[in-house]
């Protein structure tokens, strides 16, 4: 279930792919931030996501790197050229969740809540691209439409069928770990979330979305799970740091329709205090002992 390649693993491969864009692919461009490359494929441009390549490269010996490179580069230059030509097929629509603060310009998304948009985008057979407001004419959606049946297709081809499991952290805690490797869209299980903890929780969930290929759940049930906060913060603070499918860096507390961000910071007296938005302050008041 840890399967992702690791962040020196991802700067290798992104080392390659930046030397040999221009000698197999003039035009195309790595953008390493987000993880994907653009494409020229007639007068417009395609993101493909670089997933696929990197577990292509992950088992394998880098003298064989360079001939992956060329061959995935190729698929994903033919499948674009193909959904370029024949139109987006509406049954490939995936929703992946984005932090709002790092939401792409470009793209058709929805607000999901205060700390999250989910991004539309279409599932290829090697890669993924955005969803483009150009795109919606040929589909006959509006992008509301096409927000909606990218998630009511992701729900029932990918979150339904995920690998979900119970972890325990230092200190005897658990949380629920949902995850499928290379595939970058469990992270639109922000929108499942009751489902995914397995508990429908009056006092809301503690949620992390390190990777677009997992997230982590922690009902909240009574005061002893904030004092363990510190513990998942630097649980999904790890696995995003090691990831090559980054989505976000924080934990977030569910609660009252929404989601909070939570921490912890370093006290007047050295040890870790729990940082809490002022949102949640009658959710904690509420909590057991």
């Amino acid at each position: 279930m840890f399967g992702a390649p690791s962040k020196k693993h991802r700067n290798a491969v992104y080392a390659l792919l930046d030397d040999l864009l221009p000698v197999l692919q003039p035009g195309a461009t790595l953008q390493s931030a987000d993880n994907e490359v653009l494409l020229p494929v007639g007068d417009s441009r395609v993101r493909a996501s670089t997933d696929s390549l990197l577990r292509l490269c992950a088992d394998q010996p880098r003298t064989s790197w360079p001939s992956l490179v060329e061959r995935w580069l190729a698929d994903v230059q033919q499948a674009s050229v193909t959904t370029t030509t024949n139109g987006v097929d509406p049954s490939r629509l995936r929703v992946q969740a984005v932090p709002r603060s790092s939401a792409p310009a470009a793209g058709v998304s929805a607000t999901f809540n205060s700390a999250f948009d989910l991004l539309v985008v279409e599932d290829l057979a090697t890669s993924s691209r955005r969803l483009l407001a150009s795109d919606l004419s040929a589909l006959g959606m509006t992008g509301e439409e096409a927000v909606t049946a990218a998630l009511n297709t992701t729900i029932s081809e990918v979150l339904v069928r995920l690998d979900v499991r119970t972890h325990e952290l230092p200190g005897g805690s658990e949380v629920r770990m949902a995850s499928a490797d290379g595939v970058p869209y469990v992270s639109a299980g922000i929108t499942s979330v009751r489902q995914l903890a397995g508990v429908d929780s009056p006092y809301g969930t503690l949620v992390g979305v390190p990777r677009h290929s997992m997230i982590v759940l922690q009902p909240v049930t009574s005061r002893l799970v904030l004092d363990g906060l510190g513990v998942l913060t630097g649980l999904v603070g790890s696995m995003y740091d090691s990831g090559a499918d980054r989505c976000a860096r924080d934990v977030y507390w569910f609660a009252n329709g929404d989601a909070y961000p939570v921490g912890t910071s370093v006290g007047s007296d050295g040890r870790p205090e729990i940082t809490l938005p002022a949102e949640v302050a009658s959710v904690v008041a509420s909590l057991p002992g």
